[in-house]
């Protein structure tokens, strides 16, 4: 029993080494041209616009409609949460009424030579996205749908409940979006397959004026469900699924102007605050070990778990899971997060000391100073998790869950990416806190203690034996 609690230590260890890998690193698969992400590291972290710089663009009505203020509503939370659907939690919307125009601000890399690539992305953006199924795939020179496909529409947006993402059963590695239907819009499907099959006419797919599929025996393999396919990876599968499910517009956009934004911090500021980030863990991680000693090196590990904890909370961790955009607000919920988690382990190092000072011997010591460091930890995790979610609930884009929660009405709405960022990091701090400084690092301190080499109580902060 005894050899088994000493290897404990061991098993944490790797289990946080493994996470720290997989947070940092990230692990993913590439055959040929594309990419399987099964876990995202760090360097899918989403940068804020102060940090990374962005674009802003000013979307207004076409020429000669007179929006109302309700299309103009409706057109702002749809592009929100065409934001949102990117993964993109720093963007800014906001709307005119009297001038018809609605400003979008978002992050982006803005370098020479990408004005095209930013002319595309923008009008990405502020497209109807018009779904419709139509007999045939004829196209004018302008690869507009012409001929008998102009004229016969099978199914509209309104006709589609959800779409969803499946693996292709034909090409692996790749991904088909399925469209499930309307009871109306599944008959109206059923009829025009029966109709055309035996013959050489397809059931094409587009989103608003563009081609994206023309299936002919595809059409029906997967559940009687409409597949749209294309050598599409997860993440292009992801991004038109989510953009059918988030409905179209009610006119495209038409844009008025847009341009880069310059990071707000300059530059060189990611550079820097990497290093002052390794610095600073560096400069911490000597300074505990002096003056905790062994209790000083658990409390390290345990605060790079927690590092890693807060990376996986920002990219999301594995793709499915939405990210969040590191900006200056979240960057300081993460030192905040840290600091408690130091505070932590000060605590119980201290705690420690007394009670070896107070004669008891080294394992009623280690517990004494975990109980006398618990209550704070338990306190200070429970009262910020609290003030996060109150943030993430009050300042949460007005289409999120939390925005929508009946009971916290009393709140009101004033949607900011940067505070909803923060709290989000706080309340992963909060948690993370709990799991490492005060499981983890109990359970390897617990360990270590009873390995007979590290039993002096010297190495604990005591005296000599």
């Amino acid at each position: 029993m005894k050899r088994g609690k000493r290897a404990v230590f061991f098993v944490v260890l790797l289990c946080i080494a493994v996470l720290g890998y997989a947070s940092f690193l990230g692990v993913s698969n590439t055959y040929g041209d594309l990419t399987r992400v099964y876990v995202k590291g760090a360097g899918d972290i989403q940068l804020g616009m102060d940090l990374r710089g962005g674009v802003e663009v000013v979307f207004g009505p076409p020429e000669g409609v007179d929006a109302t203020e309700a299309e103009l509503r409706l057109a702002q939370a749809i592009l929100e949460r065409r934001l949102l659907s990117q993964d993109i939690t720093d963007g800014e919307v906001y709307t005119d009424f009297d001038q018809a125009r609605i400003l979008v601000r978002y992050p982006a890399d803005v370098m020479e030579g990408m004005e095209e690539d930013l002319s595309s992305t923008v009008a990405e953006l502020g497209e109807t996205a018009q779904l419709t199924l139509r007999e045939g795939s004829q196209r004018d020179e302008n690869n507009r749908p012409s001929g008998v496909t102009k004229e016969t529409v099978i199914l509209t947006s309104k006709d589609v409940v959800s779409a969803s993402v499946e693996p292709s059963q034909k090409d692996v590695g790749q991904y088909v979006v399925l469209l499930d239907l309307t009871e109306e819009g599944a008959a109206k499907f059923n009829e025009a397959s029966e109709r055309l099959s035996g013959t050489d006419t397809t059931i094409s797919i587009w989103l608003d004026d563009t081609m994206i599929s023309a299936p002919s025996a595809d059409t029906r393999t997967l559940g009687g469900k409409p597949a749209i396919t294309g050598r599409f990876t997860q993440e292009s599968a992801t991004r038109l699924a989510d953009k059918i499910n988030l409905g179209p517009m009610p006119f495209r956009m038409r844009v008025v102007s847009y341009g880069p934004i310059a990071p707000a911090l300059g530059e060189g500021a990611r550079g820097i605050l990497a290093k002052c980030g390794i610095l600073a863990f560096g400069l911490t991680a000597a300074l505990l070990v002096f003056r905790c000693r062994l209790p000083g090196v658990v409390a390290m590990i345990a605060l790079f778990g927690q590092a890693a904890l807060l990376v996986a909370a920002v990219t999301g961790f594995i793709p499915q899971f939405p990210a969040t955009t590191l900006s200056l607000p979240s960057i300081a919920a993460m030192l905040l997060a840290l600091w408690f988690g130091i505070d932590t382990n000060v605590h119980v190092a201290e705690g420690i000391k007394e009670g070896l000072r107070d004669g008891k011997n080294l394992d009623a010591a280690v517990d004494f100073g975990f109980r006398q460091a618990f209550p704070s930890l338990w306190n200070g995790c429970l009262l910020t998790a609290l003030i996060a979610f109150l943030l993430l609930a009050a300042f949460s884009p007005e289409s999120s869950l939390l925005a929508r929660l009946p009971f916290l009405d009393w709140l009101g709405t004033a949607s900011s990416t940067g505070i909803s960022s923060f709290g989000f990091v706080l309340l992963a701090g909060a948690l993370s806190n709990l799991a490492m400084n005060g499981f983890a690092s109990r359970l390897m301190l617990k360990s270590l203690c009873r390995m007979k080499a590290l039993r002096d109580p010297s190495l604990y902060g005591g005296g000599r034996r």
